[in-house]
Protein backbone atom coordinates (compact mmCIF):
# COMPACT_ATOMS: atom_id res chain seq x y z
CA UNK A 1 0.00 0.00 0.00
CA UNK A 2 1.29 3.44 -0.94
CA UNK A 3 1.91 5.99 1.79
CA UNK A 4 -0.45 8.95 1.59
CA UNK A 5 1.08 12.10 0.13
CA UNK A 6 -0.07 14.98 2.32
CA UNK A 7 0.05 18.56 1.09
CA UNK A 8 0.31 20.79 4.18
CA UNK A 9 0.37 24.57 4.41
CA UNK A 10 -0.65 27.34 6.78
CA UNK A 11 -3.26 29.87 5.74
CA UNK A 12 -3.05 33.38 7.11
CA UNK A 13 -6.06 34.45 5.05
CA UNK A 14 -9.50 32.83 4.80
CA UNK A 15 -12.08 34.16 2.37
CA UNK A 16 -15.72 33.10 2.72
CA UNK A 17 -18.35 34.11 0.19
CA UNK A 18 -21.93 33.02 -0.19
CA UNK A 19 -24.47 34.18 -2.75
CA UNK A 20 -27.58 32.59 -4.25
CA UNK A 21 -25.58 30.92 -7.03
CA UNK A 22 -22.15 30.54 -5.40
CA UNK A 23 -20.56 29.23 -2.21
CA UNK A 24 -16.81 29.84 -1.99
CA UNK A 25 -14.17 29.11 0.66
CA UNK A 26 -10.51 30.00 0.07
CA UNK A 27 -7.55 29.37 2.38
CA UNK A 28 -4.36 31.20 1.35
CA UNK A 29 -0.93 32.08 2.66
CA UNK A 30 -1.37 35.65 1.36
CA UNK A 31 -4.48 37.66 0.56
CA UNK A 32 -3.05 39.44 -2.52
CA UNK A 33 -0.51 37.10 -4.15
CA UNK A 34 -0.77 33.61 -2.65
CA UNK A 35 1.72 30.89 -3.48
CA UNK A 36 -0.20 28.30 -1.47
CA UNK A 37 -3.97 28.19 -1.48
CA UNK A 38 -6.94 25.86 -1.44
CA UNK A 39 -10.19 26.93 -3.06
CA UNK A 40 -13.42 25.00 -2.53
CA UNK A 41 -16.49 26.16 -4.38
CA UNK A 42 -19.88 25.09 -5.58
CA UNK A 43 -22.03 26.89 -8.10
CA UNK A 44 -25.78 26.49 -8.11
CA UNK A 45 -28.31 26.75 -10.90
CA UNK A 46 -30.25 29.98 -10.98
CA UNK A 47 -33.38 30.37 -13.06
CA UNK A 48 -33.38 28.28 -16.21
CA UNK A 49 -29.69 28.39 -17.05
CA UNK A 50 -27.08 26.45 -15.04
CA UNK A 51 -24.47 28.61 -13.34
CA UNK A 52 -21.79 26.18 -14.52
CA UNK A 53 -21.83 23.37 -17.05
CA UNK A 54 -20.31 20.17 -15.74
CA UNK A 55 -19.64 17.03 -17.77
CA UNK A 56 -21.99 14.23 -16.62
CA UNK A 57 -19.01 11.95 -15.96
CA UNK A 58 -17.63 14.53 -13.52
CA UNK A 59 -20.76 14.90 -11.40
CA UNK A 60 -19.59 12.48 -8.72
CA UNK A 61 -19.49 15.22 -6.07
CA UNK A 62 -22.52 16.99 -7.51
CA UNK A 63 -22.95 19.58 -10.22
CA UNK A 64 -20.93 22.72 -9.77
CA UNK A 65 -18.35 21.37 -7.27
CA UNK A 66 -14.77 22.57 -7.76
CA UNK A 67 -11.51 22.18 -5.80
CA UNK A 68 -8.27 23.95 -6.72
CA UNK A 69 -4.89 23.60 -4.99
CA UNK A 70 -2.21 26.25 -5.70
CA UNK A 71 -3.11 26.62 -9.42
CA UNK A 72 -5.81 25.90 -11.97
CA UNK A 73 -3.60 23.05 -13.25
CA UNK A 74 -4.19 21.28 -9.92
CA UNK A 75 -7.99 21.19 -9.86
CA UNK A 76 -10.80 18.63 -9.79
CA UNK A 77 -14.58 18.59 -9.98
CA UNK A 78 -14.94 15.21 -8.27
CA UNK A 79 -13.06 12.68 -6.18
CA UNK A 80 -13.26 14.14 -2.68
CA UNK A 81 -13.82 11.30 -0.20
CA UNK A 82 -14.29 13.41 2.93
CA UNK A 83 -13.61 16.75 4.56
CA UNK A 84 -12.64 17.16 8.22
CA UNK A 85 -12.86 20.49 9.99
CA UNK A 86 -11.51 21.33 13.42
CA UNK A 87 -11.10 24.68 15.11
CA UNK A 88 -7.69 25.15 13.47
CA UNK A 89 -7.38 22.67 10.60
CA UNK A 90 -9.17 21.64 7.43
CA UNK A 91 -8.34 18.20 5.98
CA UNK A 92 -9.51 17.00 2.58
CA UNK A 93 -9.13 13.32 1.66
CA UNK A 94 -9.03 12.53 -2.07
CA UNK A 95 -9.82 9.43 -4.12
CA UNK A 96 -6.99 8.00 -6.29
CA UNK A 97 -8.14 9.73 -9.51
CA UNK A 98 -8.31 13.13 -7.82
CA UNK A 99 -5.01 12.46 -6.00
CA UNK A 100 -3.32 11.99 -9.34
CA UNK A 101 -4.67 15.29 -10.69
CA UNK A 102 -3.86 17.24 -7.52
CA UNK A 103 -0.55 15.57 -6.67
CA UNK A 104 -1.58 14.64 -3.12
CA UNK A 105 -3.90 12.14 -1.47
CA UNK A 106 -4.72 14.54 1.37
CA UNK A 107 -4.69 18.30 1.79
CA UNK A 108 -4.17 19.71 5.28
CA UNK A 109 -4.58 23.44 5.88
CA UNK A 110 -3.78 24.97 9.25
CA UNK A 111 -5.56 28.24 9.76
CA UNK A 112 -4.95 29.01 13.43
CA UNK A 113 -3.51 32.42 12.50
CA UNK A 114 -6.57 33.32 10.48
CA UNK A 115 -9.47 34.96 12.23
CA UNK A 116 -12.58 33.03 11.27
CA UNK A 117 -15.97 32.28 12.76
CA UNK A 118 -15.89 28.47 12.77
CA UNK A 119 -19.67 27.94 12.91
CA UNK A 120 -20.21 30.16 9.88
CA UNK A 121 -17.37 28.41 8.04
CA UNK A 122 -18.82 24.97 8.87
CA UNK A 123 -22.22 26.01 7.47
CA UNK A 124 -20.62 27.35 4.28
CA UNK A 125 -18.49 24.22 3.95
CA UNK A 126 -21.61 22.04 4.27
CA UNK A 127 -23.22 23.97 1.40
CA UNK A 128 -20.11 23.51 -0.74
CA UNK A 129 -19.63 19.84 0.18
CA UNK A 130 -23.15 18.75 -0.73
CA UNK A 131 -23.04 14.94 -0.43
CA UNK A 132 -19.35 14.85 0.54
CA UNK A 133 -19.13 13.76 4.20
CA UNK A 134 -17.83 16.33 6.68
CA UNK A 135 -16.32 14.55 9.66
Amino acid sequence: MTEPRIELFSARFVHQEEQDHLALLVFADDDFDPENYLMLQRTFETGEEPAETVDEEEEEDGPGFYLELHSHAQSVTSGVISIALTRTTLKVKLAPEASEAIGASEIHVKYNEAKVHNTTMRQLLARIAGDIPIV
